[in-house]
This record gives structure tokens, sequence and C-alpha cells, in this order.
């Protein structure tokens, strides 16, 4: 460029002006395009879920009009709601050091297999509390403050993890960076981070798990006191449903460090303000049939939960088939599956569920969530739209895997890709 610009007279002075004016224009398109990609996904993590809360009231609940959004401070910010999410964080933190099934993880932290025990801990602090007074129906009633105050909490989680990647071992960067400010806070720069023994991101996933069940059954005792005693089939299927979704995680938590999702993903703003307000979206199905006291006929009931079970099992089975490939090729479990050699030295599986589509976990993952939207009925269109944005995520994240696989795999990965056709649903996509 610089020979180029370097004649001399008005006409290399103008060339010159021209290839500065261009070198400029260039860089500045360099640091705002990261940005222009980047802030419509800030806006979304820190919106999405105060938008969809506020999308269904009791007084109104439709897709069709922008929500009505309170514009006094104390609509957002409460005292008691910032001490019940410092009080859960911090104890959560603590109640992971109890050592129930310790290993060492590839980063050097200690996964100590306590999910189900922190979890039940929680749980008895509830009949405890209310034995002592303690209003827990304020985790309903400050639904607005505390996802705030969880909000804010994912944006400064995600500001310490970005500041935190500059000191992280090179073996823990994520490939994903490229050097700009906004896209690095938000996809992580840092894939497995750890503080001292304590992996980050499987806690805060954990964490957030714990705080849906919570929600559920502070839900179920709030339904139980407005109606006098009288439950609800309906409601009490959803946070059911729910709960078993939480509690699987928790259960298997160790099949969560061999996901795409723990090996490859960034932590940054992304993973951290979503793990925050995840109980949020949730919550939005149960408070739809708890404020409009939906009802449907058995025959429904046991249709829908037929639907959630076939796709809980679907989920779990695979998740469990391919933890099991993943950590011991040879074990009795998955050794009759067929599987394919990679470049890399590990093998590809093409038996069991992974050979009938490439994402059956997903597949699952979503059957679950159509049978909740199923239960809330037609009457309202904020469950579908829930229902199509968890549908867009899952899709945008198997292109994501298969990008990383083809990229990682080569050759293989298109070998693979010609055994199994189909995405999500056999013979269709």
């Amino acid at each position: 460029t610089s020979s180029r610009c370097s004649s001399g007279g008005i006409c290399g002075s103008l060339k010159f002006a021209g290839c500065a004016v261009m070198r400029m224009m260039a860089e500045l398109w360099g640091v705002l395009f990261p940005a222009l990609k980047t802030l419509p996904i800030i806006a979304y993590i820190i919106m999405a879920p105060l938008l969809l809360t506020q999308s269904c009231t009791k007084k109104k609940c439709t897709i069709m009009a922008f929500p009505d959004l309170p514009t006094k401070f104390e609509s957002y910010y409460d005292q008691r709601a910032v001490l019940i999410v410092l009080s859960t964080f911090c104890t959560h933190i603590l109640l992971s050091f109890i050592p129930i099934k310790t290993r060492i993880l590839p980063n050097g932290a200690k996964s100590r297999g306590n999910g189900v025990v922190t979890l039940l801990l929680f749980c008895l602090a509830i009949p405890a509390a209310v034995y002592l007074k303690y209003n827990v129906q304020l985790i309903y009633t400050l639904v607005r403050q505390l996802l705030a105050t969880y909000t804010v909490l994912g944006v400064l989680l995600g500001g310490f993890l970005y500041i935190k990647s500059y000191y992280a071992p090179r073996s823990q960067r994520n490939s994903r960076t490229v050097g700009h400010f906004l896209t690095d806070f938000v996809e992580g720069r840092e894939v497995t981070p750890r503080l001292g023994s304590l992996d980050l991101k499987s806690t805060l996933f954990r964490y957030s798990f714990i705080c849906l069940v919570i929600f559920n059954i502070v839900v179920i005792m709030r339904d139980v006191q407005l109606s006098k005693g009288v439950f609800s089939p309906v409601l009490t299927l959803v946070c059911a449903f729910q709960i078993i979704y939480a509690v699987d995680f928790l259960w298997f938590e160790d099949s969560f460090y061999t996901t795409w999702e723990y090996t490859k993903q960034g932590t940054g703003l992304l993973v951290a303000g979503f793990y925050c307000t995840l109980p949020f979206y949730f919550a939005v199905i149960s408070r739809i049939v708890m404020n409009y006291r939906t009802v449907m006929p058995w025959y429904c009931l046991v249709s829908i939960s037929l639907l959630f079970l076939t796709g809980y099992i679907i989920r779990r089975a695979s998740n469990n088939q391919k933890n099991a490939f993943r950590n011991n090729p040879s074990s009795l479990a998955v050794a009759h599956l067929e599987s394919v050699p990679t470049s890399a030295g590990t093998r590809l599986l093409v038996g069991g569920w992974w050979g009938v589509i490439r994402h059956p976990n997903y597949a699952g993952d979503i059957l679950v969530q159509l049978a909740s939207a199923l239960l809330c009925g037609f009457d309202h269109g904020l469950p579908w739209l829930f229902l199509g944005l968890s549908v867009l995520s899952l899709l945008v994240r198997s292109y994501e895997v298969e990008e990383s696989c083809k990229q990682k795999y080569g050759l293989s990965w298109s070998n693979y890709a010609g055994r199994v056709k189909y995405k999500l649903i056999p013979k269709v996509f």
C-alpha cells in the first residue's frame, strides 16, 4: 500500500490522501462492525427476559402489542430482592464445596457431584422459612425486581469473566475470540473458567436449575393459597415438568462436562446472563397457567404427559449414550454401537440414537418444551413465541456444533453426515 501511495505531485498527494481515507474507513469498519453485530445480542440478553415477563400479566397477555414497562425505579429495585439473590447465590457457592463424588476436570477444577444434595438443602429451607414465619412468596411477588437483580448479576459476572480471562492459560482460551472488546465480552475469552477448585460454568448452570425448582415450588404454594387449597392439575403438571427437567440436570450433572456447551462455548456475558435469568424464561409458562387458571380434560393432560415423557426419554437416553461413549467407547453400554474413526484419533457414533438423527438430544428437548406450551392452550401466543425462540436457539446451536465438528474432523465429518443425513426429524429435516 505504501508503494502505491508514494507518487509525487498533486496526483500522488490525492492518491495518498485517498489511500489514507480508505485505510481509516477500513479501520473504522473493523471497529464498528463487531459492535454492530454484538449490540443487538447484548440488548437481547438484558431485555428479552423482562419483555417476556411483562408480556403476560393478569391484566393483559398478548404478543401483538409492546408490553407495558414500568418507569419507576422501585419497579426494578428492591432491597429484599437483592438480599434474596445475594444470600442464595453465596449459599450455593458455599454448598458447592460439599464433597460427594469428587473428580478432577480438564481445567484443573473439581467436580464434587453435589447438585442434588444442594437442591435438597435449598428445598428444606422452604418449610424452615415458613415455620419461622418468613414470607416465602416474596419470590413470586418480587419477580420483576428479582429478574432485574439477576440481570445485573449476569452483567457483573460477564465483566468479571472478561477480566479474569486475561490471566487464564492459553489452553482455556476461546478460539472464537476476535480481539474486539464487545464481541469477546459477550462470547467470552475463556471456555471453562475456574476460581481455585470451583468450576464457574457448571456452578452457574447448577444454580440456575436450583432456582428454577425453588420458583416452581413457590408458584404451587401461592396458587394453593389464592385458590383456598384447590390444586390446579394443569399448573401442577407444568411445574412438575419444569422440576423434572431441572432435577434431571442435577442428577446427571457429570454428563454436562462432555457437552459442546461446556467444552466449546465461551463463558462470557452470553452464558452468564442466560444462566442467571434462565428460571424466568421457564416462569413465563407457569405464570400464564396460574394467572388464567387454564383448564383441560384429563385425556389431554394424559396425552401431553406422554409427549413430555417421550421427549424426556429421547433427550436423557441420547445424552447418556453420548456421555458414555465419550468417556469410554469400550464400555459395555456402547461398545456394540457402530462408530466411524476420525483423523483426530477419536470416533464418531453412528449407532443408537445418534445413528437416527444428528441431534436426538435437541429433538427430545423440543418435544419437552412443546408439551409445556400445549399445557397453556391456544388462547395466548406467548408460550408459542417462547417455544419458537427455544427451537431457534437449538437450531443455531446445532449449526454451530456441526461447523465446529466439520473444522475438527474434516472428511470424517462429511462421511458421518452422509451416513446420518437428518438433523432433528428423521426423513424430514
